[in-house]
């Protein structure tokens, strides 16, 4: 049972540590490059503020020198200003170089012309003749202009030198000295990116140089790499893919973690030996792995040693009293207190143990009254012998009577099936008078929509009438009015004499013409009087017609709802005659089972009957056995 329970438990516990492992793996992982990349971070921009700072003095510098330079060619001008002659006597430019503190000085003409100077060989030098020289002539046209060139290397002498330049005082020309700048030449020494980058490289983490400009390599501790394309030492991207962003790369074969920082013309790359960054998070985790497999052993000595003393020698005990008690032995107890979940098993068994002996008690008191039960068993089957035996005649009775209702129930199904072919038949008839009453309803519903526009017809002609009177009561006003006015005419055309003869005809034949016009009137009048008379009597028969139709509508329809109704008394006979024939059906099914019940029963008998005998037989061994 232990090596079943340290199995799972060791690969359980060996799984935790391992995950453990990986985690603090991760973790220490992650805080090597964070601190790496701080650090790196750190250093670029350490170097790169470096550079900018060194810059920022040089110009300062260049600045402060000029300035010095300017005051000393000032000063030369003044000199000559006091003493022109000075210019000609070359132990007196001698001095002046001393004192001033310069390396050299000439005098330039108004043509631009070297004439005067401590260095003989540049007498007639034509300062247009380069563009060096050539910066300081719009001093000529512009005497307050002064100037500082920047420091230059020197073509013949090999170092830097510097040229400041100012007017003349006394008359039209150039003051110019010139000098060697030690403290800017040593401060550019001082700045050079070898010089600056070296101090910042050690064993383990150091700097060096990318030339923005070609990619090439500006300063390495390693000098063999210096010129080389950042390519050929790893940097597939190049200057823009190392710049602000931390890399694992390869540098010259190198493993390293690496980050770019712009620095003016180069790129600055701080770098830091890969298993260098990483050494100490492998330390730990040998550290952890070697603490992970001690606590791990001593873990599973430990828990040996608990299972044993408080789970398998519990058992054991528990499994020794639990073989006696099959053997039979239900006096024995289980005793084992060692915690209280072995204390409740052990009360458990006890009261199992405790109940079996009951139970078998009871066993023993069910087997006495089994016996019991068994002579009374025996009483009853003979009991049951004779009633199956009544119950057998009695079935055949029903047997019997069963058979004389199935009879009559036959003859009772064939007069309900004539009787509901005489209802169908009747019922057919009375469809067939519910249809022709409805026909003749639809067409005394005709004969109402023809009187209907009939009368309509009527109005319509006797308001025509109407509208006729009037106008033939204008024709008769306007043939009035004519035949007066022909008689005015007549009158009119007497007055004239023979002049009016023609137009008295005239007024005659229209006095005439008005005349048939007012009797044509009156006989259409007189017409049209006894027309509307006869539609009047029209109407009055139309609406009789009317009334007598649909006296008859009503009657029609009382004789259609009757036959409607007879229609569904019919129905509701057919319905309670197919509602008779169902139960004559059912009460057909009910005898039909009852018959199947009947010898059914008589079977059943007949079984029991059997089944009596044979616990008859069985009552009867069962006492034998007692005895």
């Amino acid at each position: 049972m232990q090596n079943k329970f340290l199995k799972p438990a060791s690969i359980v516990i060996s799984i935790a540590m391992i995950i453990t492992l990986v985690i603090v793996f991760a973790f220490q992982t992650v805080n090597a490059y964070r601190d790496a990349d701080t650090r790196l971070s750190y250093l670029a921009d350490e170097v790169g503020q470096k550079l900018i700072e060194n810059e920022q003095e040089i110009e300062q510098l260049k600045i402060s020198t000029g300035e010095d330079f300017l005051a000393r060619a000032r000063a030369f001008s003044a000199m000559i200003e006091q003493n022109p002659a000075i210019i000609y006597d070359m132990d007196k430019l001698n001095e002046i170089l001393v004192l001033l503190d310069v390396d050299e000085v000439h005098v330039i003409d108004g043509n631009g012309i070297i004439q005067w100077g401590t260095v003989p060989g540049y007498y007639g030098f034509d300062m247009r003749g380069s563009d060096q020289t050539a910066e300081f002539m719009p001093i000529l046209q512009n005497p307050s202009m002064e100037l500082a060139q920047e420091p230059q290397p020197n073509g013949a002498m090999g170092i830097l030198f510097q040229y400041i330049g100012v007017s003349r005082y006394d008359e039209p020309g150039i003051v110019q000295i010139g000098m060697q700048p030690e403290r800017l030449e040593a401060a550019l020494k001082n700045n050079e990116i070898g010089n600056v980058l070296k101090i910042y490289v050690d064993g383990e983490e150091g700097v060096f140089a990318l030339n923005k400009a070609d990619n090439t390599i500006a300063w390495h501790n390693d000098t063999a790499l210096i010129g080389l394309q950042a390519e050929e030492i790893g940097l597939k991207n190049g200057v823009d893919g190392i710049l602000d962003e931390c890399q694992t790369i390869k540098i010259n074969g190198q493993k390293v973690r690496a980050i770019g920082q712009d620095a003016g013309d180069y790129v600055i790359v701080a770098y830091k030996d890969y298993s260098a960054m990483v050494s100490t998070r492998n330390l730990q985790m040998l550290v952890l792995l070697i603490s992970d497999i001690v606590v791990v052993v001593v873990t599973m000595l430990v828990i040996r040693v608990l299972l044993r003393r408080k789970i398998t020698q519990p058992l054991e005990i528990i499994g020794k009293e639990l073989a006696a008690i099959e053997q039979g032995d239900l006096n024995r107890s289980v005793e084992v207190r060692d915690c209280p979940e072995f204390e409740q098993l052990s009360d458990g068994i006890n009261s199992m143990v405790a109940s079996l002996g009951e139970k078998m008690k009871q066993s023993r008191l069910l087997y006495q009254k089994q016996q019991e039960v068994a002579v009374k068993v025996g009483e009853i089957s003979t009991t049951l012998r004779v009633l199956s035996d009544n119950n057998l005649n009695t079935a055949e009775k029903l047997d019997l009577g069963a058979s004389m209702q199935m009879s009559s129930i036959e003859r009772l199904a064939n007069s309900i099936n004539e009787l509901e072919q005489q209802l169908s038949t009747d019922n057919e008839k009375v469809k067939q008078a519910g249809h022709v009453s409805v026909e003749a309803e639809e067409s005394l519903n005709n004969g109402i929509d023809a009187l209907r526009q009939l009368t309509a017809v009527m109005e319509d002609l006797n308001q025509k009438s109407n509208e006729i009177q009037l106008v033939i009561k204008a024709i008769d006003d306007i043939s009035f009015q004519t035949n007066i006015l022909a008689l005015n005419a007549a009158v009119e055309a007497a007055r004239a004499g023979a002049a009016g003869k023609g137009f008295a005809v005239v007024a005659d034949e229209v006095r005439n013409l008005a005349s048939k016009s007012a009797e044509s009137a009156k006989q259409t009048a007189d017409m049209i009087g006894k027309t509307v008379t006869l539609m009047q009597s029209g109407e009055v028969l139309s609406e009789q017609a009317n009334r007598i139709i649909h006296e008859s509508m009503e009657k029609s329809r009382e004789a259609n709802r009757l036959t409607g109704e007879i229609l569904e008394a019919s129905a509701r006979q057919h319905d309670t005659v197919e509602e008779i024939r169902t139960a004559s059906d059912q009460v057909k099914d009910i005898v039909h089972n009852n018959l199947l019940v009947v010898e059914e029963t008589k079977q059943g008998v007949s079984d029991l009957l059997d089944e009596v005998q044979n616990l008859q037989t069985l009552s009867e061994r069962n006492m034998n056995l007692k005895r």
